[in-house]
């Protein structure tokens, strides 16, 4: 086992565990695949419209016979065109649905469609780095729900330091959820919601390139 070091970033417990898990896979050690969600077969409606966020998580719940825990505020969300998707379809839909007002649905028991609602700016949104699931780099970039997910990038032309700068959360009024631990002299983890740490990746591989 490789020693490995956590810098940057909050240092949460939640965090330090991810980058133990990091430190492993440097090591060749397989991280356990994600338990799949059981989505109901065929197609389903989508609503579309405005909505109030407590209507729109009743019609999650009910559509996907999901069971979600939290309390949502009152404001509307723009749910686009209505139309017929498939459960991973409409799941995926809703993700960037709650995203654009900082809302986001962790799982905990995927297989039971158990899920945790999260405002991003609330410090329960800590749950993201304790359920977020590794997928390696291409996955991540590659999926479209916005879900809790940590990867690994191997540095090779940069040094770890001067990516962390690089993809340093911007500031402004949308909610970041990217975390970055730096696991070894050239590893890199980044956990977060999925929107965030794919732009995340971009820019280090981007920065990463030879020139």
């Amino acid at each position: 086992m490789c020693a490995g070091h956590l810098r940057g970033g909050d240092r949460e417990p939640g965090q330090l565990v991810h980058a133990l898990k990091a430190i492993g896979l440097l090591d060749g050690v397989q991280p356990e695949p994600a338990p799949a969600v059981g989505w109901p077969a065929g197609t389903l409606p989508w609503p579309g419209g405005r909505m109030l966020l407590t209507k729109f998580l009743a019609a999650f719940s009910s559509t996907l016979n999901a069971n979600l825990i939290g309390s949502p505020d009152r404001r509307e969300v723009d749910l686009g065109a209505a139309e017929q998707l498939t459960a991973a379809q409409w799941w995926s839909r809703a993700t960037m649905v709650l995203r654009s007002v900082d809302h986001a649905i962790v799982p905990v028991v995927p297989s039971c469609r158990v899920f945790l609602l999260r405002e991003l700016k609330d410090r329960g949104a800590k749950e993201i780095y304790w359920r977020a699931a590794f997928e390696p780099p291409e996955a991540v970039l590659q999926a479209t729900a916005i879900e809790p997910v940590m990867t690994l990038h191997e540095c090779k032309r940069i040094r770890v330091d001067v990516a962390m700068r690089i993809i340093r959360p911007p500031v402004g009024e949308r909610a970041s959820t990217l975390t970055v631990a730096r696991t070894s002299s050239s590893g890199l983890l980044l956990v977060g919601l999925r929107d965030d740490v794919a732009q995340a990746l971009r820019l280090v591989r981007e920065a990463d390139q030879p020139k």
